[in-house]
Order: C-alpha cells, then sequence, then structure tokens
C-alpha cells in the first residue's frame, strides 16, 4: 500500500543547498517536506567538504606550531579520523534537530520524480510513499568523476570518502588531479609528511583561479617538497600488493604506496532517472536553470552541484536562498556567478571573487590591476610572518571593483569586504571610507594603506 503526503515545498537532498532551502522556506511558513537518502548532511557533511577540511585544520595546526617545543604532539591518522567522524556528527545532529524544530518533515529514502508535481520515495522495508508538491527544489549534489582504467578501489586507490579508513598516514602518494579537492588534499598530506606528486592533465594548477596566484602556489607547493607532473593525462592505475602505478600518456610510470583520485565531480541527476526528458539538462549533465533557479518545469527549481557551473558549498547556499526568496514571490537580484567566492584551503590559502586578469582581458574590459602585500602590514610583523598578496581588478574607467584575489594566510576572511563592496557596485577608494580596526589583516584592502607596492 502506498503512503501519500503534500507539501507546498518538497526539497530533495539533505546536503548544504537542501538544508538551506528547507530552513529558509519554513522560515517563510511553507509545510516544508526534505527527502534525505542518507544521513542529515549529505556527502559533503560525510564525505567530502568536511572530511577535507579536517585534515586542512590538523595539517595547518603542524605548519604553525613547532612540534620540537614539545607543545603538543602531532596529529596520528586515528586523531584525524576520529575528529572527521565526531565533527560530521555534530553538525548533523545539529541540523537535524534545527530543521524539526523549524517544523521540516524530514523523509528517509531515495527519490524519484515522477512527472509534474509528483515523487515517489522508496525506503528499504518501508512502504512506497508517493508525495506532491506545489513546488520542488532539487538540491542533490554531486558525486565524484572517475573514468575507465582510473577508479577507486578503498585500499590504496583512494578517493575524498576513503579517507576515513586509512589506516596509516601514507609515507608517499601520487595525487592525480589539480582542482580545488587535489590541491588541498595534497597541501594537507604534504604537511603532515607525506612525500606527494601532483599530477595534472592541464598546464596550471586551479585553473579557475588568477595565473599570478596559480603560479604563486606552485612555487610554494615545489618549496615546501610537492612535486608537479603538469600537462600529464592519466591512462590507468593499478595497485600492486602494498604499492600503486601510476601510467601516464606520455609512458612515464609512477609508483608510491598510495594514489588519491582527485578527477572532479559531476551533477549527481539520478532522481531524473525515471524521466529524463521531463526536465531540460546542459550538455554538461546539469540541470539547466534561469537566473532564479527555475528548470524548464517553472514551479521545479534546482540548486547547487545539480545545476552546474561552480561546485562550492557557499555557490549552493547562495542559490537556495534566490530559490526560496523566488517562490515566495520576493523581488531579488538574479544569480551571478562573479559573486561566488572561491576559497581553496591550501597553506597557503587562496581566495577569489569576480574577474581574474586573464578574464577581463578576454573580456577586453579596460583595467588596472591594484596589488597589495602582507608583508607591510603591522599585523603580518606580529603573527603570522607568511607571506601573501591581494590583487584587485578595477574598472578604469569607472574605478569600481571587477574582482579580488588573495593568497596567504586568513585568504577566504580578506575577501569578504571586497564581495560586500563589488557586489554594492563601490568604486575602488569607496571602499576603505570606513575605519577597518588597525592593525588587522583587512587593511590589505583599503586605498591609501601601507600595502601597496
Amino acid at each position: 500500500m502506498k503512503n501519500s503526503l503534500n507539501f507546498q515545498l518538497l526539497v530533495i537532498g539533505d546536503g548544504p543547498a537542501g538544508m538551506e532551502a528547507a530552513i529558509q522556506g519554513a522560515r517563510r511558513h511553507l509545510k516544508v517536506g526534505l527527502i534525505s537518502g542518507s544521513q542529515i548532511g549529505g556527502r559533503a557533511i560525510w564525505s567530502s567538504l568536511v572530511p577535507s577540511k579536517v585534515w586542512v585544520h590538523m595539517a595547518e595546526k603542524v605548519l604553525r606550531v613547532n612540534f620540537e617545543a614539545n607543545k603538543f604532539p602531532p596529529p596520528t591518522i586515528d586523531d584525524i579520523k576520529n575528529k572527521i567522524v565526531q565533527t560530521s556528527q555534530e553538525i548533523s545532529i545539529h541540523y537535524q534537530s534545527f530543521l524539526q524544530r523549524l517544523g521540516v518533515e524530514i523523509i528517509k529514502g531515495n527519490a524519484q520524480y515522477e512527472g509534474s508535481n509528483r515523487v515517489s520515495v522508496a525506503a528499504e522495508g518501508e512502504n512506497e510513499q508517493q508525495i506532491t508538491a506545489d513546488f520542488i527544489i532539487i538540491a542533490t549534489g554531486s558525486e565524484p568523476a572517475f573514468f575507465e582504467g582510473v577508479k577507486p578501489n578503498g585500499d590504496r586507490i583512494i578517493a575524498p570518502r576513503f579517507t576515513k579508513q586509512l589506516q596509516e598516514n601514507p609515507a608517499s602518494l601520487i595525487m592525480i588531479g589539480g582542482g580545488v579537492t587535489g590541491c588541498e588534499y595534497a597541501s594537507s598530506l604534504a604537511a603532515l609528511g607525506t612525500e606527494v606528486t601532483l599530477v595534472t592533465d592541464l598546464p596550471v594548477l586551479l585553473p579557475q583561479m588568477d595565473s599570478e596566484i596559480q603560479q604563486t602556489l606552485e612555487e610554494s607547493f615545489l618549496k615546501r617538497g610537492i612535486k608537479l607532473i603538469k600537462s600529464s593525462p592519466v591512462q590507468k592505475v593499478l595497485q600492486e600488493d602494498s604499492s600503486v602505478k601510476v601510467f601516464l600518456s606520455d609512458q612515464q610510470v609512477l609508483e608510491a604506496d598510495y594514489a588519491f583520485l582527485a578527477l572532479g565531480r559531476k551533477p549527481d541527476v539520478k532522481f531524473l532517472a525515471e524521466n529524463k526528458n521531463a526536465i531540460r539538462l546542459d550538455n554538461d549533465g546539469s540541470i539547466w536553470t534561469n537566473g532564479y533557479q527555475q528548470t524548464s518545469e517553472p514551479h521545479i527549481y534546482a540548486v547547487g552541484d545539480a545545476a552546474g557551473g561552480i561546485m562550492s558549498a557557499n555557490k549552493a547556499l547562495y542559490q537556495s536562498r534566490i530559490a526560496i526568496a523566488h517562490i515566495h514571490g520576493e523581488n531579488i537580484p538574479a544569480y551571478k556567478e562573479d559573486d561566488v567566492v572561491i576559497a581553496v584551503y591550501t597553506y597557503p590559502e587562496i581566495a577569489g571573487v569576480g574577474l581574474t586578469e586573464q578574464e577581463a582581458k578576454s573580456r577586453n574590459k579596460h583595467y588596472k590591476v591594484i596589488r597589495k602585500n602582507y608583508k607591510n602590514l603591522i599585523k603580518y610583523h606580529l603573527d603570522f610572518y607568511v607571506d601573501g598578496f591581494m590583487k584587485l581588478i578595477v574598472d578604469a574607467g569607472s574605478n569600481k571593483l571587477l574582482g579580488a584575489h588573495t593568497i596567504g594566510p586568513l585568504a577566504s576572511e580578506l575577501i569578504a569586504p571586497v564581495l560586500v563592496g563589488k557586489g554594492a557596485g563601490l568604486k575602488y577608494e569607496e571602499l576603505g571610507s570606513l575605519p577597518f580596526a588597525y592593525p588587522s589583516f583587512s587593511e590589505i584592502a583599503l586605498v591609501g594603506s601601507h600595502s601597496s607596492e
């Protein structure tokens, strides 16, 4: 016997985008259902985002503390694994409790789109449920991309979700992929003592970032002993007893204790499997949306990784808020990819928003570059002693901010005032019209500060 439910808003997905959509809908007094196929928090909290940031946090401790002074011992692999589980559990429990307090009904199971405003949910040992909703938000996220011959086996060929199963800190590892995930884990593992070789099929690391940031990160990695092999596609990866071999397209064969696959992600649209043609997809397999996250079916919205583009949690939250406000009839600006901060938690940390210099050139913008150095700030001499810079891309005519890119300690924090200024359409000189704390790292964005080169 099939059970039936009806909601004003039905959210498909339990990751950051889905939770945010449900929270924002409930706050607007909508009757909200959220379909959760796993534990609340989804892949981001349990397999990708949180585990990677635990590794980053542990590695940063190693890099910032002199362990020879015996202040506290460096983390073991068990310390890291326990911290991942503890953090994931705490976040999941918090959000589940918060959603329930707001009146969101959490429905466990796997969802399938049945057409129009209908969704079916199947859970093991339970009767299938039929659900209807006035509005549906697809927030099903993404899944790792692998290809034939280059797939994890859960033993010595691993991917992010397998880091919780490691029994040792690898002595040597080949990182396959030079995007955000590959660079973050390469940076963290190297800090914890692993000999890391990073291989990418692209000519640069972090292809979405400003070219000067890319070059600075590469130089930093090399100084830290991370080996880089660029423009080298991987053909296959094989495990042989207690080691792995990685075969490159130029016939080179690399060997290490482990291989880590960070080949990017692809939108998870299995929710549409039974009705593939019901909703328009883009060429990359993501769900097409307009600026307010509406799909080709106006009562159905898609947000986060499932909607393609930048795959990050902050972008997913941003799109969820836009979708809910649009459903609620609020007058809001459409989604702008140029307003999404890209943060990379390597050492040194990286953040960027808006146009890179190469993008400004390709769009024939009349621009100027203002470059600020950390070492000219008082805070630099009081705290980190780690150099960095902020690069501002400014319209040469209006003096308005087009983009900003930072590498160095606290980069993801320091980009925030620039994001606000850019979103408000401020001129560069207007950004520094308020008295920021002095001394502080945030001064780096101020006009007239002593951080200019």
